[in-house]
């Protein structure tokens, strides 16, 4: 921070405000002298509504024509197709026949399975520290 410098920021500070204090004092000289009456002029004058009532012819409405007669002719007669089934010939005789049931002999053991194995046990207590560079 520099304090030495307060003249030059002062000086700058007055010429600032001092042209915004000019800026204002002619923005109201020019709307009081009649600037601002022009733009009042130009604005059209306002709209008036008024509210109708409809008027209604009252003519009856033409009746509904007439549903149309349509002369639809019957479907025509189709007979039911004859269908034909021929019987099977009667079999003379009812054979039976006997299977004999021939035992299935019993499966071998399954083989047995192999022992599971394990990972080693790592006790971090027992590992030595590693060398850390001196600080």
């Amino acid at each position: 921070m520099e304090f030495g410098n307060t003249r030059k920021a002062s000086k700058s500070r007055m010429f600032g405000i001092g042209g915004v204090i000019v800026f204002h004092v002619l923005l109201v000289w020019g709307l009081v002298s009649g600037l601002a009456r022009k733009a009042i002029e130009v604005l059209p004058a306002p709209f008036e509504t008024q509210i109708l009532d409809e008027q209604r012819a009252e003519e009856e409405p033409p009746p509904p024509p007439p549903p149309p007669q349509l002369d639809i002719p019957p479907p025509p007669f189709i007979p039911p197709p004859e269908i034909n089934i021929a019987t099977p010939p009667p079999s003379s005789a009812n054979t039976i026949t006997t299977q004999s049931v021939v035992a299935t002999p019993p499966a071998p053991p399954p083989p047995k399975a192999a022992p599971v194995s394990r990972p080693p046990v790592v006790k971090a207590n027992a590992c030595r520290q590693p060398e850390y560079p001196p600080v």
